[in-house]
């Protein structure tokens, strides 16, 4: 029988690992239902397809926090305790400056490989 709570390994607190299998595998269903799901309503919705997107996010990260929750310590067996949550705010802010930084430096040179230069 599977615990059911965290257990003890190591002398660290894990979640059991069928738990989470259960738990990534339905999130993959959902994200590959989520393209059938899109293609199915393509022309029968004005839903924009950012919107199935964000739905499929959402419920991924839903399931998600509901292991943690379930089997797990919540937030804090993720790293984001309380104590915390100043340095990963900061931290995540700096990564998306930088993926930005990426990003729009990689869209500029594409913009400016489709540039013609008249010759002369």
């Amino acid at each position: 029988m599977e615990p059911v709570g965290p257990v003890e390994k190591n002398g660290r607190k894990a979640i059991p690992i069928g738990k989470i299998g259960i738990i990534f595998s339905l999130i993959l269903l959902i994200e590959i239902g989520g393209v059938y799901i899109y293609e199915i309503f393509i022309g029968r919705t004005r839903l924009e397809p950012i919107f199935f997107v964000a739905l499929q996010r959402l419920t991924g990260l839903a399931l998600i926090f509901g292991l943690l929750f379930k089997w797990g310590y919540g937030p804090d067996h993720m790293g984001l305790s309380a104590g915390r949550i100043k340095r990963g705010i900061v931290h995540g802010l700096l990564w998306s400056l930088g993926f930005g930084l990426i990003v729009g430096l990689i869209g500029t040179a594409f913009w400016a490989a489709q540039q013609t230069i008249p010759l002369q």
